[in-house]
């Protein structure tokens, strides 16, 4: 009886890793389809293809203590936290915040927890730092150093997270005009979404400087302090502000001046952004 119990239990075994093998394989294709549709931007067919990952995550049953064949754990462990990457990557494609926020907080299991049993991510620090830009870009500093705090300092010095560091220094600094300048050269492509969103914020930063500072300002000075390429870039920000030009110049009105003791820190800031620009 014991040994049929042991044969069983082996036959089991067996049986399970078979079936759990041919799931790694399907989720591995699937993944493969996945990344395809998001570089080739088919981003309909990439949240279908997202969809059917996370269904198929669940059938890995991938919850401690693991259990059954521990390679095959392994395997299926790294492709859940490839598939939840790509799952970041296709939400800023899809310049949606509340699914990014989702797919970082589900990531950082895998990071934290499970790093020891399957080793390090190739994109862990360009997401980490992604997610610190993205911080910064909704203006939540203390969530931006909370997360920071969790980074080792001998980490601190890679591309990914040390980018995110400088943007916060400028911006405590009031140096508008590098946060634009670094906006023009992220470190990854997926970052350009919030540092998009980055840029809108400091030139309104700037513009809220400008009114109070003065009452006439040269178009072309106003082009370079906000770090617009295209003429018609600028044109569509005036647009918005509900500024008037007159003569060649932004004509501020009575309803947007400060008195003179307002305007001192925002004339130099704009002096000292034009001094760089």
């Amino acid at each position: 009886r014991r040994v049929h119990g042991d044969f069983l239990q082996i036959l089991f075994s067996s049986i399970t890793s078979i079936f759990s093998d041919k799931m790694s394989v399907e989720f591995e294709q699937h993944l493969a389809q996945l990344k395809s549709s998001i570089k080739s931007r088919d981003l309909q067919n990439a949240q279908k293809l997202l969809s059917q990952l996370k269904v198929q995550l669940i059938q890995f049953g991938l919850v401690p203590p693991f259990v059954g064949d521990l390679d095959v754990v392994k395997r299926q462990l790294t492709l859940a936290r490839e598939a939840i990457e790509q799952g970041v990557v296709l939400s800023i494609a899809l310049q949606d915040i509340s699914s990014f926020e989702r797919h970082i907080s589900q990531i950082k299991a895998y990071y934290n927890d499970f790093e020891g049993l399957i080793g390090g991510s190739g994109d862990k620090w360009m997401i980490l730092g992604l997610n610190l830009v993205g911080l910064l870009a909704q203006n939540r500093i203390a969530e931006f150093h909370t997360e920071l705090e969790l980074i080792p300092l001998t980490t601190q010095s890679e591309a990914f997270i040390s980018f995110p560091i400088k943007l916060e220094q400028y911006l405590m600094e009031g140096s508008y005009n590098k946060v634009l300048a670094a906006s023009k050269n992220p470190p990854h492509p997926a970052y350009a979404f919030f540092m998009h969103l980055l840029a809108q914020t400091v030139r309104e930063k700037i513009a809220d400087c400008a009114e109070k500072a003065y009452d006439v300002f040269p178009l072309t000075e106003a082009a370079k302090l906000l770090m617009f390429e295209k003429q018609d870039q600028l044109s569509e920000f005036i647009s918005q502000r509900g500024w008037n030009v007159q003569n060649g110049a932004l004509q501020f009105s009575s309803a947007q001046a400060e008195d003179v003791h307002a305007s001192i820190p925002a004339l130099k800031l704009i002096s000292q952004s034009l001094e760089y620009a």
